[in-house]
């Protein structure tokens, strides 16, 4: 390799290390998941969650039999919002500030001074997800169903 391939290379990686000071005086290194990791991650927490609804799909199915079917599936929408929506907030709350994906990926959610995201950015930053991500699926669905 050259050298200024080398230096390209060095530049990146350091582009994906950030360097934070704790309080205590604690020098920090954390280095910035990839695309690729983020994306395992977030596949991995919706094969668990597709897993969770099915179950739940199923025992709405055998109450649905009992119950009428308009409102068995208003509560297994409901249910499928809530889970989806506080799986990703809960977990990020928790003390390890991972999904069961980001954990197994080994990544975790930081604020910019390298310190735990506060409850606020917790949700908004979630709140985006159901904006940019779940409800153009939603809609993709409802669009493929007609």
């Amino acid at each position: 390799m050259t050298a200024a391939t080398n230096a390209r290379m060095r530049a990146a990686s350091a582009k994906k290390i950030r360097e934070f000071v704790t309080p205590e005086g604690v020098d920090l290194q954390l280095r910035i998941a990839s695309s690729g990791l983020r994306l395992g991650a977030l596949i991995v927490d919706l094969l668990v969650i597709s897993a969770v609804l099915f179950v739940f799909s199923i025992v709405m199915a055998w109450v649905g039999f009992s119950a009428s079917g308009d409102i068995a599936m208003m509560i297994w929408m409901l249910g499928a919002f809530v889970l989806r929506t506080f799986w990703f907030i809960g977990f990020e709350l928790g003390s390890r500030a991972a999904t069961p994906g980001k954990r197994l990926m080994g990544i975790r959610v930081v604020a910019r001074d390298g310190g735990r995201l506060t409850a606020d950015a917790v949700v908004a930053r979630n709140l985006i997800r159901e904006l940019e991500l779940f409800l153009p699926l939603m809609m993709l669905g409802v669009g493929a169903a007609e």
